[in-house]
């Protein structure tokens, strides 16, 4: 099972980083211990193999402890959105058939009555189970059949269904297998992957475990940063990301600051899914970055994660490419018989990522997963073709299943919740342009599309709420009584009266706009809340606008200035932002100043000790003018702690790397080998270098002992910098 694998690596790596957010990280000792607790406080209490378990937490690493202790239980998960309705959070909670719910505090009190209403359970607070006093490793027996996690899809019948994973699944998307595409793409390729998918989604699954399964770090994108392309770019930049699973659409966003576009340029790898993939990003992904490998995935939930890959190359032939390791796909009619090559068909997936089904659904699961050629598989209801390069051609979907800015829609679920309104005769739902949701309806009550999409929010996750609602004086229909889904109108926004730009300002707002939406004619009147720009679309708005002028904008003040004459005199008026510039100290990190008060007294060491040798014709100047080169290129690593007299503590910026001596010893032989125990010495916490490097001659060899602090270093700075140190030896640019 993948918790045994992450063990593994841990105990290989436990002072490497695992996951970093901006409000926190984990090393690998520190998520296993954590995990370990939360594991040994559920079986505490009786929660363990053939138990599930529904997590509720706001968006943070703590989710991995979470979700990675309820694993080592022998328990399986499912995961909510803390911002879903009620009756959404209740009905899964039912039906997954969850014993228990871990929770915060915090989202407990603001939510009583869900628990005590709804739920009617009582929460197990994550801050007692990840302080449980019992942090072994829990000695519990998990098998390739038992349940990992469920994910809930959207649903036919108006209520979302669970997907049941199996250990199996998982960890046969997790084989370190050549024909597991995405899996030995991320791993071989990156360092540090990118986390920014909702955790209710399948693709947070990828996005955890191929990084904890190979020793790699996660940065962990907040709430925040995944609403603000400006904020995520920092990110990328700031934790080192070169690695991401990214929509089409998210990435298209991105590309169009000046801050994203650099930290794209730093991707080595990018695995694309969840939309069609176009090619006019190919090329504009290639002129900022034309090193990177672009894979295309595809996979519904059903299979876990993704179960086919194809590397883009190229902007001709786009396709998903060839099936995973143990995966097996072929094209059937709708009597489930086989197509011959190259004629279209429904994509059905075989072999051993299929899961086991929706619980609760006998009927739904008895429809979709059949036995193909001795095998479980799983009807798509995808429409495919296989080309003459056995590649799979993605043609569009054969029911009523639709994608809208990337997330899976199941559009009967909408009109069920909507049809269910009061004074709504019959409601249809219909993708426009892969952008919007339309709710088209019809009603004898005066009721409307604000009244709508209110009674929507109450039952529906945010991304599933109708971008428009259309009255209808009557639904067309087909002769036996269907619903008409071609005959129905396209919406259009209404005509206005464009009033062309009068200022500067003005004129660059306009060219801001014009530039993200690629249609439209919009004036200084135009109210940009009803244009049709995407959630993605108003955050990359908002930010070229806020960069442009220099200022701080955020989306309610877009609410309030909903025009360009509006948003041009408000920017105007708007208190510029103070430019930045280097501080003579900055605070110490909440890691920083716990580590430095756990040695400052001498207690425990937090030094990093490597010795590397070298050839004995390596030159001793030319070697300590490219660890000074390296040095200055990472200024970082040359700061010093100091304590105010309140104890507050600070980071000061190092001065003139150069002033440090970086010794030369002489031994022979005999004398080094007996003293290689003394070289490390403890680099006291409130030293001025945290750093110390030796170079060591004995007439037969020769070594660079480096020792760097905890407090400003960790393994994969110590790798950085040997890196640096040989290519600055070599007259390579750093």
């Amino acid at each position: 099972p993948v918790t045994l694998v992450f063990d593994d690596v841990a105990a290989k790596y436990p002072d490497r980083r695992a996951v970093v957010s901006t409000r926190g990280s984990y090393t690998y000792k520190e998520l296993r211990e954590r995990s370990d607790r939360i594991a040994n406080a559920l079986m505490y209490m009786g929660i363990g193999t053939g138990k599930r378990v529904l997590i509720m937490l706001e968006r943070g690493i703590e989710m991995y402890a979470a979700t990675m202790g309820v694993l080592k239980s022998g328990a399986a998960y499912t995961i909510v959105n803390v911002k879903y309705p009620d009756e959404r959070i209740a009905y899964i909670c039912r039906d997954a058939g969850c014993s228990n719910v871990i929770s915060t505090r915090a989202v407990v009190y603001d939510r009583l009555e869900l628990f005590v209403d709804e739920l009617q359970k009582r929460p197990l607070f994550f801050e007692d189970l990840e302080n449980h006093n019992d942090a072994s490793s829990p000695d519990v027996n998990i098998y390739p059949e038992d349940l990992c996690y469920m994910i809930y899809t959207s649903g036919s019948t108006g209520k979302p269904k669970g997907v049941m994973i199996s250990h199996a699944n998982l960890s046969n998307f997790l084989l370190a297998d050549p024909k597991n595409h995405e899996f030995m793409g991320l791993a071989e390729n990156c360092s540090c992957c990118l986390a920014m998918a909702q955790m209710t989604f399948d693709v947070s699954v990828m996005e955890e475990y191929i990084p904890l399964v190979t020793g790699k770090k996660v940065a962990y994108a907040l709430y925040e940063e995944i609403s603000s392309p400006d904020r995520m770019a920092d990110l990328m930049t700031g934790s080192d990301v070169d690695g991401a699973c990214f929509t089409p659409s998210y990435l298209t966003g991105l590309l169009k600051l000046p801050k994203g576009r650099d930290a794209v340029s730093r991707l080595k790898v990018i695995d694309f899914g969840a939309e069609a993939f176009p090619a006019g990003l190919y090329h504009r992904l290639r002129e900022v970055n034309n090193d990177v490998l672009i894979m295309n995935g595809y996979g519904p939930t059903e299979a876990t994660i993704s179960c086919t890959m194809k590397i883009i190359d190229d902007a001709e032939n786009i396709t998903i490419g060839r099936p995973n390791a143990n995966v097996y796909v072929y094209v059937i009619d709708e009597d489930n018989k086989e197509v011959e090559k190259g004629e279209t068909g429904e994509l059905l997936i075989c072999g051993d990522g299929v899961g086991d089904g929706y619980i609760n659904l006998p009927g739904k699961t008895a429809e979709a997963f059949i036995t193909f050629n001795g095998m479980r598989g799983y009807k798509s209801g995808d429409l495919v073709r296989i080309n003459e390069d056995d590649e799979i051609e993605y043609l569009g979907r054969k029911d009523h299943q639709v994608k809208i800015r990337g997330l899976r829609i199941e559009l009967e679920e909408v009109e069920s919740v909507i049809g269910s309104m009061p004074g709504i005769d019959i409601c249809a739902c219909a993708s426009i342009r892969g952008k919007y949701l339309c709710a088209y309806y019809t009603s004898d009550k005066d009721i409307t599309p604000e009244s709508i999409k209110e009674y929507a929010s109450t039952h529906l996750a945010h991304y599933m709420i109708p971008d428009i609602c259309m009255h209808l004086p009557e639904m067309p229909m087909t002769p036996n009584r269907k619903v008409d889904r071609r005959a129905r109108p396209v919406p259009e926004l209404p005509e206005e009266e464009i009033i062309p730009p009068e200022t500067q300002e003005q004129e660059q707002i306009l060219s801001i706009l014009k530039e993200i939406m690629d249609e439209g004619r919009f004036g200084i009147n135009t109210d940009l809340t009803k244009i049709g720009m995407s959630s993605l679309d108003i955050m990359v708005f908002i930010s070229l606008v806020g960069e442009k002028f220099n200022i701080g904008m955020s989306l309610s003040d877009l609410n309030e200035h909903r025009t360009v004459e509006e948003l041009a005199a408000f920017a105007a008026s708007a208190p510029k932002l103070a430019k930045t510039g280097q501080k003579e100290r900055y605070h110490a990190t909440m890691l920083q100043a716990a580590d430095y008060a756990a040695t400052i007294g001498g207690n425990g060491n937090l030094n990093i000790t490597t010795l590397y040798e070298f050839g004995r014709d390596t030159d001793d100047d030319r070697l300590k003018e490219a660890i000074y080169e390296t040095m200055e290129a990472h200024p970082g690593l040359t700061m010093h702690l100091e304590s105010d007299d309140d104890g507050t503590l600070w980071q000061i910026p190092g001065t003139d790397v150069r002033s440090y001596e970086i010794e030369t010893i002489e031994t022979d032989d005999e004398e080094f080998d007996r003293s290689i125990p003394d070289l490390s010495v403890r680099i006291a916490p409130d030293a001025k270098w945290l750093f110390c490097f030796k170079i060591i001659n004995t007439p037969t060899r020769k070594f660079l002992f480096t020792d760097y602090s905890h407090l400003n270093s960790d393994g994969f700075s110590v790798a950085i910098m040997i890196e640096d140190i040989i290519a600055a030896y070599e007259k390579k640019s750093l």
